[in-house]
């Protein structure tokens, strides 16, 4: 390919954007038939099919999602150009983060917001999703990096780089009122407690199934010996979820008690109203970036991780 007509891109990413090329052309004010030619001849010159034509619907194919995810920053570049040059103050920087559903908002949150500060002025995107389809995003160049709790899995189909932002331990945490009430006899005021887990599968999961399944301690490891002058309580799983703030809000709510780390207890337990009941022993949960290349080329990149070393995990831990 020599040279790109960045109209027919537009036209494309109008296209995928809108789901089908009658909706593109009834926005951008064109025929059917002009649109279609136009990305036919973007076909042409990149030497793939980019479309994926099922009736009035069309869908990016495996090129067309790589090809969208460039269009994507081309655009938001040409708008920063814009806002550039009428205001004067150099264009910002421009990066995609997919969050993964298990992956504490809270985190997420403390890690942007020193991007959004930044003397640099950093234009960011967040999207939410099940980690596979966060990987595949990015593989696809259509997002930056992936924020997870947990890595890309060995033999992904697409070489991508694991980076530990941090670990942290777990408690089980509820309002202040159901708090109040499980924390003197922990753990085995935990007997009959309905308890909200991470889907089976999660690390966390596992392990918590361990203990309850042998009738472990919450304080023991699995595996470890129990002390006989510990009562043991049994909590009842009432709900398995996929995002972790749903899991907060049931919390927060009285409705269950719920393992949220240790790290977001600390930076955000008084504003979301959590205490801490006790803590599930014998288990850290580990936080990752991940990005399609080993080396942080991305500058924002690098300030998220620095970030998040220095004001959540404290060098790398959160003990709690």
């Amino acid at each position: 390919m020599d040279s790109l007509n960045y109209h027919h891109l537009m036209l494309f990413h109008a296209v995928v954007r809108e789901g089908s090329v009658s909706a593109a052309a009834r926005r951008l004010g064109l025929t059917p038939q002009t649109i279609s030619m136009q990305v036919k001849e973007l076909e042409d010159a990149v030497g793939e099919e980019l479309l994926d034509r099922s009736g009035r619907e069309v869908r990016p194919s495996a090129a067309g999602r790589i090809v969208f995810g460039y269009a994507e920053r081309v655009f938001a570049a040409g708008e920063d150009l814009i806002d550039a040059v009428r205001s004067g103050v150099a264009a910002r920087t421009t990066l995609l983060i997919g969050v993964s559903d298990g992956f504490p908002k809270a985190i997420a949150s403390a890690l942007v917001e020193p991007l959004l500060l930044a003397e640099t002025a950093v234009r960011v995107t967040v999207d939410e999703g099940e980690p596979d389809h966060l990987l595949a995003r990015l593989a696809a160049q259509e997002i930056d990096v992936v924020l997870s709790d947990a890595p890309a899995p060995t033999g992904f189909r697409t070489r991508v780089f694991n980076r530990l932002l941090g670990e942290s331990g777990v408690s089980w945490a509820a309002s202040p009122e159901v708090a109040h009430d499980l924390r003197p006899g922990f753990p085995g005021s935990m007997e009959g407690v309905p308890i909200v887990v991470p889907h089976r599968g999660h690390p966390l999961r596992t392990h918590i199934d361990g203990w309850i399944d042998a009738g472990l301690d919450t304080r023991a490891d699995v595996g470890s010996a129990v002390r006989p002058d510990i009562p043991r309580g049994r909590p009842r799983i009432v709900a398995e979820v996929a995002d972790q703030a749903l899991a907060i809000a049931l919390a927060q709510s009285g409705a269950a008690v719920a393992p949220v780390p240790h790290v977001v207890l600390r930076a955000e337990g008084a504003r979301l109203g959590l205490r801490r009941v006790g803590r599930i022993a014998g288990f850290r949960e580990r936080f990752y970036v991940i990005t399609p290349e080993r080396r942080l080329r991305h500058p924002a990149i690098t300030e998220l991780a620095e970030s998040a070393r220095r004001a959540l995990f404290r060098g790398g831990d959160a003990r709690g």
